[in-house]
């Protein structure tokens, strides 16, 4: 179960609180303080929450007319799934989208979704952008703008010590989770009864890389209660693990992230820490995910993506343009893409990192 740093905030002012359990700044304001309907609120992804929580911290900090505020996935206290919240002032308490198609589909993340068009009292809506890190598919609301703010890949990830080969071809990936191959020797690797994993069903990363791979549905043999992007999770222990990662995320993770329950650096990611346990990340079809020693997402990796902020399309709404807008803050901001950066992501364009 994933645990994170505490720090509490309330817009720009930010204050450290001694705990192990953490709630990040801005992601979760601090009991008694609800975001104003004024406010720009969003849920979905995992992969992408912490970025946004950096993005709230940054933006905020210019005193804009209507602050940024990003929900998590997971309640970053207890690791709850699915708790209430109430996600603007006058709305009404209901349950956290957990993933992209959580914070997109109703069906998937109840009233506060995209989707879902739940509005507070005063006409405005509850959540005004979702967090993805797939591309649209069906069930998305109609008229969803998926705008692309950087870009980040997906591999598969086994711990250190693993019957895993170092490398598997995308066939032999589908086989695995098609359940058409369960041992390792079958694929190049030690003997070793496959432990084959996916993120939960709402996970963005799951849907990528089941497509990536070809596979609509997963074989019985697949388990899927993980969160995504970790490794302490005791579902992906041993030596036969397989289990996706955003490569973003690991860089993240394990180059800019404190251990977790540990107070970050002056130098380290604010939001966030290092839960890979001892997962490390594997090729396909011979090509790394990193390049640089790890520090950088490979151009060249097959199962390069990009990641999207959501919002009520067509067009970007007028009230949304100077955060989500062409010119606006996340896509064109120097603090925009050092955020980005920092948490593992390529910029979009040719500044990079």
């Amino acid at each position: 179960m994933r645990t994170y740093q505490k720090l509490i905030a309330v817009g720009a002012m930010a204050a450290t609180v001694t705990a192990v359990a953490v709630v990040p700044a801005i992601a979760d304001p601090p009991k008694g303080v609800t975001p104003s309907v004024k406010s720009i609120v969003g849920v979905g992804s995992d992969t992408i929450q912490f970025v946004f929580d950096q993005f709230s911290n940054d933006y905020n900090k210019t005193k804009p007319a209507r602050p940024l505020y990003s929900w998590d996935a997971v309640n970053p206290k207890t690791g709850a799934i699915g708790d209430k919240i109430v996600a603007k002032r006058g709305c009404v308490k209901e349950p956290r989208p957990n993933g992209s198609t959580g914070g997109l589909q109703a069906a998937a993340g109840g009233p506060l979704a995209l989707g879902a068009n739940l509005k507070d009292p005063r006409g405005g809506f509850c959540t005004d952008f979702s967090r993805s890190s797939r591309p649209t598919t069906a069930g998305d609301p109609p008229k969803a703008n998926f705008i692309p703010f950087a870009t980040d890949a997906v591999t598969w990830a086994t711990n250190a010590t693993s019957n895993a080969p170092t490398g598997l071809s995308v066939a032999k990936l589908a086989k695995i989770y098609s359940c058409t191959v369960t041992n390792w020797s079958q694929v190049g690797g030690k003997p070793g009864h496959i432990n084959a994993q996916l993120p939960q069903a709402a996970s963005g990363t799951r849907k990528f890389f089941l497509t990536e791979i070809g596979v609509t549905t997963p074989g019985s043999c697949v388990g899927s209660t993980a969160e995504e992007n970790e490794g302490t999770n005791s579902v992906l222990k041993g030596k036969n693990t397989i289990f996706p990662y955003s490569v973003a995320d690991y860089i993240a993770q394990t180059l800019h992230s404190a251990k977790c329950g540990v107070k970050p650096t002056g130098t380290q990611n604010a939001f966030g820490c290092d839960d890979h346990g001892s997962m490390v990340l594997r090729r396909i079809a011979g090509v790394s995910p990193t390049v640089s020693h790890g520090k950088l997402l490979n151009p060249k990796f097959p199962f390069t993506r990009l990641v999207f902020v959501v919002v009520r399309g067509p067009g970007v709404p007028h009230y949304l343009g100077a955060l989500f807008g062409p010119h606006g803050w996340v896509l064109t901001n120097k603090h925009a893409a050092a955020d980005i950066c920092a948490y593992g992501f390529a910029t979009l364009g040719t500044r990079g990192c």
